[in-house]
């Protein structure tokens, strides 16, 4: 089963959707796939058409709320609606930025995520609470997946240490190969998108993928690019 998260980079606005992102998204071949940093609405009926072409016909959207960006979660299974809701925050961005879905065929719970940009206390008071509803879903067969704008991997991030904490309880948070997962405008290069997964999903590979069959994924500022970030792919056993 693949899974694949992909910021679009939208920034709160119904931004086109390229050709070039059909053609990536059918490479890609993804089971599940999770778009953030993505606004839904009266132009996105293309969209939804062309991703059901692509067998993935089976779609949930996050709700919209006070004009910040949302998460899809498109599937090739049957989805559910999941119960879990979004960190509780001021603005209610940490909910419009959150999606849990449900896939019973497949037994597997999925979260589609992005960490809004907050800083200072309601950075880590968003933390703090995205810490509780993964601690909270234990034992579930569940995958947490998208921008988490951190980096486990970088102590020198204030924030990484709160993936630091799950990977010790027993999460599994993937190293993905590739250099990157977003490039800035100024070309600074970082690794901000990420799994959170159970113990009891097991996985084969994690990516981030750059360029697929000729076509540019992710440049700085979208330069000749579907997005300023590259896919996520997960490959599970």
């Amino acid at each position: 089963m693949r899974l694949v998260s992909w910021n679009l980079g939208h920034q709160c606005r119904e931004d086109s959707i390229p050709n070039t992102f059909f053609a990536a998204i059918e490479a890609l071949s993804p089971d599940v796939l999770s778009l953030n940093e993505y606004v839904h609405g009266s132009t996105r009926a293309n969209m939804v058409g062309r991703l059901k072409s692509l067998g993935l016909s089976h779609l949930a959207v996050s709700q919209r709320l006070n004009s910040h960006n949302q998460v899809l979660v498109a599937s090739r299974y049957s989805l559910a609606p999941g119960s879990i809701v979004g960190p509780a925050t001021d603005g209610h961005g940490g909910a419009s930025n959150f999606l849990h879905v449900q896939i019973p065929t497949m037994n597997l719970d999925f979260v589609g995520v992005r960490a809004p940009a907050y800083s200072g206390v309601a950075l880590h008071d968003y933390w703090n609470k995205l810490l509780q509803i993964i601690r909270s879903t234990k034992g579930q067969r569940i995958a947490f997946m998208g921008d988490l704008n951190t980096d486990p991997d970088q102590p020198k991030r204030s924030t990484a240490r709160y993936l630091r904490s799950l990977r010790e309880e027993g999460w599994l948070i993937p190293v993905p190969d590739g250099l990157w997962s977003f490039a800035s405008k100024a070309q600074r290069y970082s690794r901000i998108d990420h799994a959170v997964l159970s113990a009891e999903v097991m996985v084969e590979r994690a990516q981030y993928v750059r360029e697929v069959e000729s076509i540019i994924l992710a440049a700085p500022g979208r330069t000749d690019a579907v997005s300023d970030h590259t896919p996520l792919v997960v490959q599970l056993v």
